[in-house]
């Protein structure tokens, strides 16, 4: 997933090219990965 930081307002935004809380241009891209991990494999034994 990747999503788009307006380096001006701080805010996360998707595929936009102008931000819609401040109207700037100016973005960071983000990059985020998620990883799923069942429900057994979570379980730790201590």
């Amino acid at each position: 997933m990747e999503k788009k930081y307006c380096l001006h307002c701080q805010t996360l935004c998707s595929e936009e090219n102008v931000c819609k809380v401040c109207g700037k241009q100016e973005f960071c891209s983000l990059i985020i990965k998620v990883q799923y991990q069942s429900e057994k494999d979570s379980k730790t034994n201590y």
